[in-house]
């Protein structure tokens, strides 16, 4: 749970932004022993707030929406918030290299997708600029990440993404 604790910590410190609360979910503050499954928890820092939340996280062909529970953490001013979920996608593979090029098509072709979804919720697109940081896999904690340009509306930002690779799913952060 170190690893977890250290990997939000550091996604908090690189990817700080300005944001509204998303969330109109019951929220904890620390310090307090937060929940994250029957068999996981997490020790929340004081002056910290945890939320629970179910969130869209893709669409289906027809436009149904795809929920997932998405866990956050934030400090209580909510200067940047963390996002994290769990994703049961089967036998991950963990061995290398991993083909930044078409990892980068892959998102560029799911953002095309997802700005279909923008564009019939009235909400603007966004533009997959390139890499920062191509992905990097770690052997030894397996962890996978990278740093991603993305734009909207002539504003560029940073997308920290780390997953930590399981045997049958993957922790996205």
């Amino acid at each position: 749970m170190n690893r977890l604790l250290t990997a939000l910590a550091l996604t908090c410190l690189c990817g700080s932004t300005t944001a509204q609360s998303p969330y109109n979910t019951p929220l904890q503050h620390g310090p307090a022993t937060v929940n994250i499954t029957p068999r996981a928890q997490a020790e929340l820092p004081r002056d910290h707030i945890w939320r629970k939340s179910l969130k869209v996280v893709g669409r289906m062909s027809s436009g149904a929406p795809i929920r997932d529970t998405v866990y956050s953490i934030s400090p209580n001013d909510e200067r940047w918030i963390a996002e994290f979920t769990y994703v049961d996608a089967g036998h991950v593979r963990d061995s290398g290299p991993f083909d930044a090029i078409a990892m980068r098509n892959a998102i560029r072709d799911a953002n095309e997708e997802d700005n279909l979804a923008r564009v019939l919720a009235h909400e603007l697109p966004v533009r997959i600029i390139g890499w920062e940081r191509k992905p990097r896999y770690n052997t030894q904690t397996n962890w996978l990440s990278w740093i991603l340009i993305r734009e909207r509306d002539g504003i560029r930002n940073r997308s920290f993404e780390a997953r930590l690779l399981g045997r049958v799913g993957y922790l996205s952060v």
